[in-house]
């Protein structure tokens, strides 16, 4: 039977405070996030990023400086995933 062996390793937080965003979208693809919550830890592997550059970037939920409750994980410190979950019908974490 073939077993896939591999090290976890977390990233420190300055790794998330770095602030090329697109650096960071690229490099975040194939890691593993993982989630705990009262039903145990979860894991899944980063398949899709994204990249927006602040309030300035009309691609951006945040474009303009609207604080929302829907955009305020966009103004938080580095470290913070959001997930965005398009198919109520497949759960993500």
């Amino acid at each position: 039977m073939d077993f896939l062996y591999f090290s976890v390793v977390k990233l420190p937080l300055s790794y998330y405070l770095n602030p090329d965003a697109e650096f960071l979208a690229r490099d975040l693809l194939g890691k593993i996030l993982f989630t705990r919550t009262e039903d145990g830890i979860t894991a899944g592997i980063i398949v899709e990023t994204e990249a927006y550059f602040g309030t300035d970037d009309k691609a951006s939920h945040a474009y303009g400086g609207p604080r929302t409750a829907r955009t305020e994980t966009m103004y938080s410190e580095g470290g913070i995933a959001l997930s965005v979950q398009s198919r109520p019908d497949v759960q993500i974490f």
